[in-house]
Formats: C-alpha cells, sequence, structure tokens
C-alpha cells in the first residue's frame, strides 16, 4: 500500500508539472512518519481588517518524507502556515499559483528552502537577516522559562538575572529593528518591505516610518499591506502629544466597569493589545516590568483588548501576569474605542501625564522605561 501511494505521488506531480493556473507545492520532510497529517492554511489579510485570519486550510498525508499540495489563489500571492497537528513544526511561507517546492529533507521546516515564488524569495532573504535575532531571543525565552524567572515570587538573585536578561533582550529587539529598517529601506521594490513594515511601525519612530514608506516604489504602494501602514502614517497624526485623550469606559474580566478617567491625577499607559498579537505578547513583559518598579509612585497601565473571547483574553492576562487593569468590550477592532483612538494596527499606545493628556505615543521597550526614568527619578 505503502508502494501504491508513492506511485501516485509520482504520477500526480508528472501530470500536473505543466499546469500554470494554480499552485504545486511538492514538499519533502526528514524523519516523519508515514501518514503524519500535513496542513496548509490560507491567511486572510484585508485594509478593512487588517489582522491574519484563517479563511481556507487544505490537509495531506506525508508518505515517504514526500508530501503534495495543489490549489489555486486569488491573488497574486498569498501568505500561508504549513504545519504539523501539534505545530511543532511549522513554517510561513508565500505561495503563488506556480510550481512551488518545499525542501526541509535535512532540517526542519523553520530552514526549509522555498523555491517557486518570487515574494518567497524576498522573505528567505529577510529570514535570514532575522531569524540570527530571533535564535538569541529565543534562547533567553528558554533560560527565563528554565530558570523559573517569570514566576510571580522570586529570590532577589533571580530578580537580579531576569533585569540582566530583560536588558540583553531589548537590546537584541532593538539590533533587530534597525537590520530589518535597513532591509527595508535598502529594498523599495519588494513587495515584503510593506509587510515588514507593518510591523516596524510600531516600534520606531513616527517620522522613519514615514520615509521608509515614502521611499517605496510606486507599485509596492498599491498592495495592501502599504494600505495599512499608510492608514497608520494618517491615523497617527489624528491624536498628537499635548491633545486631551478621550475618555474609555468598559469592563474588566469581572464584569467591572472601569474609566480611564478613574486614574486621572497619575501617568496612565493606555495600551491597546490582543492575545493573538505576538509583538503585544512580548511587549507585555516589559509592561510587567514597568509596572513593579514604578506602579506604587504614580504610573498606571490601561490595557483595551481587541479581543473577541474572553477565554482567550482571561489566559492571555494570567499566562502574561497583567497584574494592571485590563477592560474590553470584546468586539475586536470594530469596538467603539479602537475606532475612536483611531487603530490601524496593535500594539498601539499613548502616555498620558496626570492631566490626561498626551505626553508620548508608539513607546516601547527601553523607551518607556528611559521615558519613566525621567518621570520618577
Amino acid at each position: 500500500m505503502k508502494y501504491l501511494a508513492i506511485s501516485l505521488f509520482v504520477l500526480i506531480l508528472s501530470c500536473n508539472s505543466s499546469k500554470r493556473d494554480g499552485y504545486t507545492i511538492t514538499g519533502l520532510t526528514s524523519d516523519l512518519p508515514d501518514s503524519t497529517w500535513l496542513f496548509l492554511t490560507q491567511l486572510e489579510f484585508t485594509k478593512e481588517k487588517p489582522d491574519f485570519v484563517p479563511k481556507a486550510m487544505d490537509s495531506t498525508m506525508i508518505i515517504d518524507n514526500k508530501f503534495l499540495f495543489q490549489g489555486k489563489i486569488d491573488n497574486e500571492y498569498q501568505i500561508m502556515v504549513l504545519r504539523l497537528k501539534n505545530f511543532s513544526q511549522y513554517k510561513y511561507l508565500w505561495v503563488e499559483n506556480n510550481q512551488m517546492t518545499f525542501d526541509a529533507s535535512n532540517s526542519t521546516f523553520r530552514y526549509a528552502k522555498i523555491s517557486g515564488s518570487k515574494i518567497q524569495d524576498q522573505a528567505s532573504e529577510h529570514f535570514n537577516i532575522s531569524n540570527p535575532f530571533e535564535v538569541k531571543l529565543d534562547s533567553i525565552e528558554v533560560v527565563a522559562e528554565t530558570k523559573g524567572l517569570m514566576a510571580e515570587t522570586r529570590t532577589e538573585e533571580e530578580d537580579s538575572l531576569r533585569s540582566v536578561l530583560f536588558e540583553a533582550y531589548q537590546q537584541i529587539e532593538i539590533a533587530q529593528r534597525e537590520a530589518e529598517t535597513v532591509f527595508v529601506k535598502s529594498n523599495p521594490d519588494y513587495e515584503l518591505s510593506p509587510f515588514i513594515l507593518l510591523f516596524l511601525q510600531n516600534y520606531i519612530s513616527e517620522d522613519i516610518v514615514k520615509e521608509l514608506y515614502e521611499g517605496l516604489s510606486e507599485d509596492v504602494k498599491q498592495n495592501v499591506f502599504s494600505a495599512v501602514v499608510k492608514d497608520h502614517i494618517i491615523n497617527s497624526l489624528k491624536l498628537e502629544i499635548g491633545q486631551k485623550a478621550p475618555n474609555i469606559t468598559l469592563p474588566d474580566v469581572q464584569g467591572n466597569e472601569l474609566s480611564l478617567s478613574d486614574f486621572a491625577g497619575k501617568y496612565v499607559l493606555i495600551d491597546f493589545w490582543s492575545s493573538t498579537c505576538g509583538p503585544c505578547r512580548l511587549e507585555n513583559k516589559n509592561l510587567l516590568k514597568a509596572y513593579e518598579e514604578y506602579g506604587e509612585r504614580g504610573f498606571e497601565i490601561f490595557s483595551v483588548s481587541l479581543d473577541t473571547e474572553a477565554s482567550k483574553w482571561k489566559a492571555a492576562m494570567e499566562k502574561d501576569q497583567m497584574i494592571w487593569s485590563s477592560v474590553s468590550d470584546l468586539q475586536g477592532r470594530n469596538g467603539k474605542y479602537p475606532v475612536m483612538y483611531d487603530i490601524s494596527s496593535i500594539p498601539t499606545n499613548y502616555l498620558l501625564d496626570p492631566q490626561g493628556e498626551i505626553i508620548d505615543k508608539y513607546i516601547r521597550g527601553n523607551d518607556l522605561i528611559e521615558k519613566l526614568q525621567s518621570i520618577f527619578p
């Protein structure tokens, strides 16, 4: 039966070798048992709903470390995720209606060699730049978890080690953003560049975001990622430093209504986030450090979740040790306040003075810590 399946695989591959009206992904894996299920999921991203939402999923079995996917996409390219059922191996890839190959025969999915897609070539180039930073960040997280440094109760020695690791983590993130900024600036004709800028825009200055966007080629400015970045640039001008922040009143996870105005007289960071936002979850570690250090000195965090499921919101709060105020109407991006605050992407935040005026925005990582140090010397 195994040999029949392999023969059919080869037959299908040869029969479709000249088919150009859709995509064909032929793959090789390493040391995976026969009949292991493999899943390919399209992720939808639109200007109206700028989130990566699962749209359609296909599945197949791996036989003799080989697999095959065929289909057709409506767009010029489509981001997808290829994964095992338990996510122990996965890879994001950019699919085009073309003959593509996925070669993980000598590696894990993370380091698979993918060909047959122009934008995937760009993604692979970016991966080679960003992955060394990701590996270092992952290693720090492993050390922190292994040594129990994320626990609520820690010894003085553990606190000291955690601070050292956190500082190293932030410096690596800064270096990674600088490298990715150079990548976008050096490749204005890459369709991938505004996709990268989409994630960078909340960590670098607005002037640099605008400069990078304006430097993109006219063709690249037409894609959906550029449109969202453009909206971010336009919307970010609506709530400027010196303006009064609109009041927010929403229920917390216990159903009790909290208002931004309840914290008048304190420095407040309004933080828009969600449990499914990877950068938001990483930033929660920085927020925890900031709150533990300055929470008793007049600093408050008012997190507004863009979640739509209470269980996910609550689970993320518990896992990330969000001991500060968090509210949500569970309406996602369509809620009253994300619309009022022109939230085009997350994480987005605003720092308010005791009178409720905006004194800074999009301030994260070490920049937030340094700002608080200047406020609370």
